[in-house]
């Protein structure tokens, strides 16, 4: 089977979700009391000789077949501009503004405003791999049906919860501005492609939508986590070759002391020709090499899965470790696996900490290669760390061997390992890994702020 191709049931199962948001979304809560009546209406009335329901029926029905043909004409003219803000918090409502200017001589009532956020059936290696959370609590038919399972990948999919809001009257020719709140309920992009300007008919039983194209985009930075406050990762400064030009670019550059005169064996590229053609001697420019800390946030993005709650708990983590280790002088170096080797250096006037986040926003999870290329990237980099913090998803043999290589280095390592349970035989291994220089704590998933406070 075709992972990536849904296959017949998760297709019926995505159009019933279609068809069920198109009706909710179309009849207004008038229209649906009416709907009804006319349902109950025809029930009743299905014998003529005994009931006279079936004279309303005709006149509820015929009131629908009106306002839903008058549905269908109605459109909104209006323009749109959008405000979003430049950033986003996971699980924290943002508000955002959005103008509408009424293109028409009429003064425009009862309008609605709702965002139309991407949404497309997801894959079936996705609706089969990834459960939704407390799935277990649902019953039977609910966790076999697999119907609130793919509601769920919707709504992650969409990336934000944004509620349908009425709109003030707009005058003619004229503009409001309208408050819309989103709810952020993952990290990463959200994307706003179009907007639904909603229109009810005269009977009011039935809204027509007018749709405006408005692409945009919205960055989501994943949540953090409060550390100690005298948290500080231990470790000395190290000399750093090429001084902090290298550190952010490639090249030779060090950082610059004075001129001197020309002695023999002085590289050919230091001559300072300006104070040569005004001396008429060789002039040098002169450096010395650096020393500061410079410290390093690995993240393990190797899992089996495309969503993997411990690895969202693992950027969450990285996060809370950037922007702890960011206001520390030095440099901060983070290092991970993606679709391709990210590594990005930030401090001291190179990069702000916000950059680490929005990098970390997007981070996905590696299932084609394993931490041995994580590995190859560190060992590179690791002669300029001063300090490691290693975020992991598991214990197993290849991260125990990898932190047994750092452990070899000269270089201060702490290792988190997010763990969904008790783990006798890491906690037996922790304690012979353990020494000054290198500390593995477990950090167990149901009590992670108050495991990261006790560093």
């Amino acid at each position: 089977m075709d992972m990536d191709k849904p296959p017949l049931f998760l297709r019926f199962l995505f159009r019933l979700f279609v068809a069920s948001r198109w009706w909710r979304s179309r009849v207004t809560k008038f229209g649906m009391i009416i709907v009804m009546s006319t349902i109950f209406s025809g029930v009743f009335g299905l014998d003529t000789w005994k009931s006279l329901a079936y004279q309303l029926f005709s006149l509820l029905f015929l009131l629908l077949l009106i306002a839903s043909l008058a549905s269908l004409w109605l459109k909104a003219k209006v323009n749109l501009k959008r405000v979003l803000p430049r950033y986003a918090m996971i699980n924290q409502v943002i508000e955002y503004q959005v103008v509408i200017q009424n293109l028409t001589n009429k003064q425009q009532i009862g309008l609605s405003f709702l965002e139309q956020l991407p949404e497309a059936c997801p894959s079936w290696q996705s609706f089969s791999q990834i459960k939704e959370p407390a799935e277990d609590k649902r019953n039977w038919f609910d966790r076999k049906g697999g119907y609130y399972r793919l509601l769920w990948l919707i709504r992650r999919q969409r990336g934000g919860l944004v509620n349908e809001i009425d709109l003030p009257i707009i005058p003619a020719q004229q503009t409001v501005t309208a408050k819309v709140k989103l709810l952020p309920i993952r990290r990463g992009s959200i994307y706003f492609n179009q907007a639904l300007i909603g229109m009810p008919e005269p009977l009011g039983l039935f809204k027509s939508y007018t749709k405006i194209l408005l692409p945009q985009s919205l960055l989501v930075l994943p949540k953090s986590y409060p550390l100690p406050r005298q948290f500080i990762l231990a470790g000395g400064r190290k000399l750093q070759p090429g001084g902090m030009t290298l550190a952010s670019n490639l090249g030779d550059s060090r950082e610059f002391v004075s001129l001197r005169e020309y002695r023999s064996g002085d590289p050919i590229r230091h001559i300072h020709w300006k104070s040569w053609a005004r001396l008429g001697k060789p002039i040098v420019k002169e450096y010395q090499e650096e020393y500061f800390q410079r410290f390093g946030l690995i993240l393990d993005s190797f899992s089996g899965f495309e969503f993997d709650p411990i690895f969202e708990e693992a950027v969450s983590v990285a996060a809370s470790f950037a922007k702890q280790l960011s206001t520390q002088e030095g440099l901060l170096d983070l290092m991970f696996i993606g679709q391709q080797a990210h590594h990005l250096t930030v401090g001291r006037g190179i990069d702000s900490s916000e950059r680490v986040l929005q990098i970390l926003a997007v981070a996905k999870t590696c299932q084609k290669h394993d931490i041995t290329v994580l590995e190859a990237l560190v060992i590179e980099h690791l002669p300029c760390l001063s300090a490691c913090v290693v975020v992991l998803l598991q214990w197993d043999l290849a991260r125990k061997q990898f932190v047994e290589l750092l452990k070899r280095q000269n270089v201060s390592v702490l290792v988190l390992v997010l763990m969904a349970q008790q783990d006798i035989e890491m906690q037996q291994q922790q304690q012979s890994l353990n020494s000054s220089d290198c500390k593995i704590v477990p950090i167990h998933m149901a009590t992670i702020a108050e495991d990261l406070m006790q560093l």
